[in-house]
């Protein structure tokens, strides 16, 4: 686990950010700026967002930024929760 956000912004944000680093072209299907967009529409939303891609043929580049309490599965507790952070 790499942090947790209460703005939905800075989840974006940090997504964004890893994102850059694994593919600093971006992918070539969907900009980075309308990527982040639709992210912060779906965090708002309480779905879960995944940014993920092979960016060699040996390695996979994954991003993962999970909603408490989720859309979905409202009953699922938090991976926050419990790792033992608020």
């Amino acid at each position: 686990m790499r942090g947790t956000w209460a703005a939905v912004g800075d989840a974006v944000t940090w997504l964004a950010g890893r994102y850059r680093e694994h593919l600093p072209e971006g992918d070539g299907w969907v900009p980075l700026a309308e990527r982040g967009r639709i992210a912060g529409e779906q965090l708002a939303g309480g779905v879960d967002v995944v940014w993920s891609c092979w960016v060699s043929d040996t390695w996979w580049s994954g991003q993962y930024v999970i909603v408490c309490p989720n859309r979905f599965w409202p009953g699922l507790p938090c991976p926050a929760e419990r790792a033992g952070r608020p």
